[in-house]
């Protein structure tokens, strides 16, 4: 009997399927790892704002060296003065050609960076009416000039 019923069965090897696994994760842990990835994120572009900075001031601090900037000349924010801005350059070279140009004319000059922009501003005046004395000679050659509470 053992050997008659043998047929019924299938003995052959079936092909076997690939088993998947499923990762299953508590929804409380799905939550913790996101805020953990947005906190690490968050630090690491803070860290790439401190890079940008540290970058600017020393570019800053490398343009102003070229063009004989020194700190005796920077103005105080302590007191409430005006300045006239002359002009404003994207590219340094000119900015320093023409820094060099209102020196040798004899105006005090200093500049500020603002953005990619270097801005040139001649005088640090008292009061506004004397700013705008200097400024009239100054709308020969700088049409637009204009005066600046610093």
């Amino acid at each position: 009997m053992q050997g008659k019923q043998l047929h019924l069965f299938d003995f052959k090897e079936k092909k076997r399927k690939k088993k998947y696994y499923q990762l299953t994760l508590p929804l409380d842990v799905c939550v913790l790892g996101t805020i953990i990835i947005i906190l690490l994120s968050t630090y690491i572009f803070s860290l790439g704002v401190k890079r940008g900075e540290r970058i600017a001031y020393l570019k800053l601090k490398e343009v102003k060296s070229e063009i004989g900037f020194n700190s005796k000349e920077e103005i105080q924010e302590e007191e409430e003065s005006y300045a006239i801005q002359v002009a404003t350059y994207v590219k340094k070279d000119v900015a320093l050609k023409e820094v060099k140009r209102l020196r040798d004319k004899g105006y005090p000059v200093f500049i500020s960076k603002k953005g990619k922009y270097i801005v040139i501003f001649v005088g640090k005046f008292e009061n506004k009416k004397e700013a705008e004395k200097s400024m009239r000679i100054l709308r020969k050659r700088y049409q637009d000039c204009f005066i600046r509470r610093l």
